[in-house]
């Protein structure tokens, strides 16, 4: 298999990161905001006082998912401390390494595609 496909099987393999990570993140957000403001404000507004340029944020953005999820929050913190094992937090951010190398078009090995697999399944 070429480097070009492992790539590929990387990019088959985000979606269902997706899909599996959104009804939880939207669980301990909804629990940890205040109800009338949603994580992806929370998350513009962060980038924003930072002096970030803000766009749109969805939330199916996996880059955003993964930063909410091991990031502070402003005031909220780090809401996810308390609802993944410290295990679970160096998946979540070895993740957004591996969602940002496959967003950059980098380079993945075979070793590469199958540890981003497995962490996606370990997540």
């Amino acid at each position: 298999m070429s480097e070009a496909n492992y790539h590929a099987v990387v990019g088959e393999a985000l979606p269902i990161l997706i899909d599996g990570l959104t009804p939880f993140v939207e669980r301990v957000l909804r629990a940890a905001l205040p109800p009338n403001v949603s994580w992806t404000e929370v998350m513009r507004r962060k980038d924003a006082a930072a002096g970030r340029q803000v766009g749109a944020y969805r939330d199916q953005d996996l880059s955003l998912i993964l930063r909410a999820m091991t990031e502070r929050l402003a005031e909220h913190g780090f809401p996810f401390k308390s609802h993944l094992s410290r295990q679970g937090q160096n998946y979540a951010s070895e993740l957004r390494d591996v969602r940002n190398k496959w967003a950059h078009n980098e380079r993945f090995t075979a070793a590469d595609a199958y540890r981003a697999i497995d962490s996606i399944e370990l997540l």
